[in-house]
């Protein structure tokens, strides 16, 4: 009671914007996901055994990538590519 219905064709319409932002998301390996998920690069260098120059330039690969200009940007970014 008191809900909403909508035909198939209004569904299709009000889904088609959400469908295609998805099919434009950047992909993100799950290597990316380590290295953008907020801890330092000096932690992130320690646990994959990785320099921190080698992390500093996967880090500015993936900023590039989503288009944002610092790692706080970045992370959220990441964060929601992930829900």
């Amino acid at each position: 009671m008191g809900k909403l219905a909508f035909t198939k064709a209004v569904q299709q319409i009000v889904l088609k914007p959400t469908i295609n932002k998805l099919k434009n998301r950047p992909k993100i390996t799950k290597r990316e996901k380590q290295i953008a998920e907020g801890k330092t690069t000096i932690n992130v260098a320690e646990i994959l055994f990785l320099s921190p120059a080698t992390l500093e330039t996967h880090r500015h690969n993936l900023m590039q990538k989503f288009g944002v200009k610092n790692a706080i940007e970045l992370l959220k970014a990441v964060q929601r590519e992930l829900i």
